[in-house]
């Protein structure tokens, strides 16, 4: 493995969320959507409508699960 990481694409979601149902499919940004998640794997979107505060919140959610698991990835190591 070279070390390097692929670059993370940016998806617009704005006009897919604008779109009919009958013309998503047709859409350039559906199919970018497509290749970023099976060939990477991760995308970022821009301009998805989300609440930027509920966004914000999952910050805490990640630390809080992260913090769990290891809790309890403990625990589990403990018991005889």
């Amino acid at each position: 493995m070279s070390g390097e990481f692929p670059t993370i694409p940016v998806v617009d979601f704005s006009s897919i969320l604008s779109a009919s149902s009958a013309d998503i499919s047709t859409l350039p940004e559906i199919e970018e959507l497509h290749a970023a998640i099976s060939g990477i794997g991760f995308v970022f979107l821009k301009n998805h409508g989300i609440n930027q505060q509920l966004v914000s919140g999952c910050d805490s959610i990640d630390v809080t699960v992260a913090k769990y698991s290891y809790v309890s990835s403990s625990s589990a190591i403990a018991m005889p």
